[in-house]
């Protein structure tokens, strides 16, 4: 097995530092060119920073960065792939869900949800590749397992089909078919004025599949180590 060594501890540091910055940048900005606080329950990633904000550059950077780290934390897998060959395979397939999975996160923060159908598309495959990524740590870890008898390989294989498990009811969601519906509400004067519900579907499944993906991210990096 490969040894915990500095390169793990700074990936883990880096995924936890530019997740932070990515957010909190982002709200303390959405809060100055709003007036209002920002939720992750009704609002999108890619709100956290508009064409015109001057956070707009500065968001799509830390975006870039972590969508990065996916890639970089592939390649510190090549020693593992060395030592364990039969499990090339699985982490290849591993390495394209992660594909999918930073390149349509970065798709979500650069197509607006005014886009209906676009960003539906790029949401549905962000979801996808983050479910497969998952699963794939759980199929990998507990194969692992058979192999070393390790604990740890046993419980990161456990968590992450819970992951998985948590991404299908996302998914699955049958409030996402109409995700785009409005509220309305009728004035004494008969104007009708729209907004959003405080539970707006596709904004919090998007935050949902960030959490998972980030936190299956980190399994992986677990299970290799």
């Amino acid at each position: 097995m490969i040894d915990v060594n500095l390169v793990w501890i700074i990936s883990l540091v880096l995924i936890a530092a530019i997740t932070a910055i990515l957010i909190v940048t982002g709200i303390i900005s959405y809060k100055m060119n709003n007036n209002e606080k920002y939720s992750f329950l009704r609002h999108f990633p890619h709100e956290l920073s508009y064409k015109d904000s001057p956070n707009r550059r500065r968001h799509l950077v830390f975006v870039f960065i972590y969508v990065f780290m996916f890639y970089s934390i592939l390649w510190n897998t090549l020693p593992f792939i060395t030592e364990f060959k039969s499990f090339a395979g699985l982490v290849v397939v591993e390495a394209l869900f992660a594909v999918v999975t930073s390149l349509s996160f970065l798709a979500i923060n650069i197509v607006e949800a005014k886009y209906v159908r676009q960003h539906t598309l790029v949401a549905t495959l962000y979801m996808a590749g983050s479910f497969g990524m998952v699963m794939m740590t759980g199929v990998f870890s507990v194969l692992l397992f058979t192999i070393n008898r390790s604990s740890s390989s046993l419980t990161v294989g456990v968590f992450s089909f819970l992951l998985a498990i948590l991404q299908i009811l996302v998914i699955l969601n049958p409030r996402l078919k109409d995700w785009a519906k409005l509220d309305s509400k009728r004035s004494d004067s008969g104007e009708i004025t729209y907004s959003r519900p405080k539970l707006f579907p596709l904004a919090y499944s998007e935050w949902l599949t960030f959490v998972i993906s980030t936190l299956g991210l980190i399994l992986f990096l677990f299970a290799i180590i």
